[in-house]
């Protein structure tokens, strides 16, 4: 049996398309979403103790934001700093933590034709390397002003006068982009982060 811990709701979904792409059975009910990054490096040295080859865990969480006691190093070499900060070795049985770089929304904006048609936009609005993207969400709220579609805009960007970052139905809204037309084969070409999540997925079904 696999789990998956995850920050949030639009991150189950996208646990469960990953998990499809790299072959490995992961249920809906198995995807446990943890209300944010802190939960997770609270809990990723118990989730790690609790691992084995009959209790599989992956543990997927953003290179951004690092853990508090996070010193020094550069956005662009968070991965192996904060794997480093959090504490646990990633070469266990039943064990794998991957990191999306830098939020799983540029996996999202990885497959550039996939997004672009569901927005209704132009694939040369959508960045071409979306691992160097650091607020990916807000990316995904720039091309969602662009949108020849009201439905879309109206759940992915903020309202006028909105103090907010998001639309009120970002979550709900872009979900619907991961369930259906997001295709994880052509978004790992361009997220390298992506393709070793993959491969380190299948490594684990192994």
């Amino acid at each position: 049996m696999l789990r998956a811990y995850v920050e949030g709701a639009t991150d189950v979904q996208v646990a469960i398309r990953v998990a499809q792409h790299a072959g490995v059975a992961l249920a809906k009910e198995n995807v446990i979403p943890l209300n944010g990054y802190g939960a997770i490096d609270r809990d990723v040295a118990k989730l790690h103790a609790s691992a084995s080859l009959m209790n599989r865990i992956w543990v997927l969480r953003d290179c951004d934001p690092t853990p508090p006691n996070f010193k020094g190093e550069r956005f662009a070499r968070c991965g192996g700093a904060v794997l480093k900060t959090l504490g646990v070795p990633n070469a266990s049985p039943g064990w794998c933590l991957r990191l999306a770089r830098h939020e799983a929304e540029a996996w999202l904006l990885a497959d550039v034709e996939g997004i672009a048609h569901w927005l209704g936009v132009a694939e040369s609005s959508v960045p071409v390397r979306p691992d160097e993207i650091l607020k990916a969400k807000l990316e995904v709220v720039k091309l969602a002003r662009m949108s020849n579609k009201p439905r879309l805009r109206a759940g992915l960007v903020p309202r006028d006068g909105s103090s907010a970052e998001f639309g009120p139905r970002f979550e709900d809204t872009l979900q619907q982009f991961v369930a259906g037309p997001w295709k994880p084969s052509r978004a790992a070409r361009r997220s390298s982060s992506l393709k070793r999540c993959l491969a380190a997925l299948k490594r684990l079904k192994d």
